[in-house]
Formats: C-alpha cells, sequence, structure tokens
C-alpha cells in the first residue's frame, strides 16, 4: 500500500539465529488488513501486541449470544447503551480483542467511526465452552488490567454464569457464579432460560 510500509515483521528477510517474538499494535493490524495480509474471514484478535486466532464458533454457542443478545436489546434503551455482538474493542494500542457481547454506554461517536473502549463498558460477556481456560485467565486479566467493570464468563458446559466486578490490577476482586435467576445492572432478573439453549 503506497505511502504505508508494512510492519517491521513482513519487511525483515535476514537470518535468525534466535526466536523472535513480534508484538503488533493496532495500528499495524488494521494496515494488514487493508494491504491483504490478513483477509476478512480470517478470524483473529490482538491481545497485548499478540495475534491470535479465534476458535470456530458452534451452534451451542451461536444459540447462546443470540438469545443473551435478544435479553439485553429487549430491556435495555437504546438510547442509552448500545450492544455490540463480536465485534473488535480498543483497550490499549497493543490490545484489540473481540469479545462475544459488549453494553456500552451510548455515545453517536460509536455510531460512526470510534471505537468501544473500556470507559464506555458497563458488561462485556464472553461465551466459553473450550475457550474457558483462555477466557478465565489470559482475558480475565487482560479485562481487569483494562478496567472492564464486569466480565462474565458464560459458562456453557457448567451452565452456569460468572460475574466478575471490581477491577483491580490484573484481577477483580468480585466473584459469583450464578445457576439460578440473579439480579444485574439496572436491577434486571435473568434466568438461565434467557442465556442458555435448552438440553438435548
Amino acid at each position: 500500500m503506497r505511502g504505508h510500509p508494512l510492519p517491521s515483521f513482513f519487511r525483515f528477510m535476514g537470518m535468525i539465529s534466535v526466536p523472535v517474538r513480534h508484538r503488533f499494535s493496532v495500528d499495524d493490524l488494521l494496515l494488514m488488513e487493508e494491504s491483504g495480509v490478513l483477509t476478512p474471514d480470517q478470524r483473529i484478535e490482538l491481545i497485548d501486541g499478540e495475534i491470535i486466532d479465534m476458535s470456530p464458533i458452534n451452534q451451542p454457542h451461536i444459540a447462546c449470544l443470540l438469545k443473551l443478545s435478544r435479553f439485553l436489546t429487549q430491556n435495555f434503551s437504546s438510547d442509552q447503551y448500545i450492544i455490540s455482538q463480536q465485534n473488535p474493542i480498543e483497550l490499549s494500542k497493543q490490545s484489540l480483542p473481540q469479545p462475544d457481547l459488549v453494553v456500552a454506554n451510548f455515545r453517536p461517536e460509536l455510531l460512526e467511526e470510534e471505537r468501544i473502549t473500556a470507559t464506555d463498558i458497563v458488561l462485556l460477556v464472553e461465551i466459553s465452552d473450550s475457550t474457558y481456560s483462555y477466557d478465565r485467565n489470559r482475558k480475565y486479566a487482560q479485562y481487569a488490567s483494562a478496567g472492564i467493570l464486569v466480565y462474565w464468563i458464560v459458562n456453557l458446559t457448567k451452565r452456569q454464569v460468572e460475574v466478575y466486578s471490581q477491577p483491580d490490577g490484573n484481577q477483580y476482586l468480585r466473584a459469583e457464579i450464578h445457576q439460578q435467576p440473579f439480579k444485574f445492572l439496572e436491577d434486571l432478573t435473568i434466568s438461565p432460560s434467557d442465556i442458555f439453549p435448552k438440553k438435548n
């Protein structure tokens, strides 16, 4: 792409005597997408400067995302909140994750070209089955460090919602596990039937 050199990783052609870990920025990632190095159908996210391949989405995951999104859309005013599904959020210059679902305070700029950032977010959700360890460890620390106020892990395997709040450094001080209806945010009550697909 004219006037926009690719990141050094793609320009360097010399001999490498020891393994080198290349770190990327959000700008690097966007440039790679614009130049065709990364294609639109690749499911990736940027975490702490590393490009991570995202796992394929199975049908229980899809059903859970649709149900939860529907519940939130029905119960939250579009004048106050934006419900974002599997879209990038910018947590830093080196982190552009794509959480399953985000509830953000409404700003007109978010409907134009601005990305959602940590200060916009009132609730962030990851839906987990095979990705549980990654969501509970690396992403947990990433979201806490960024100051995400409330982080849910919807655990498909155990059919429970893990609610983490009060971020402090790279951890959350408060943790709750729900398998029954529970209240959140504006005193809304949500039940497992609003989240999980029916058992076969």
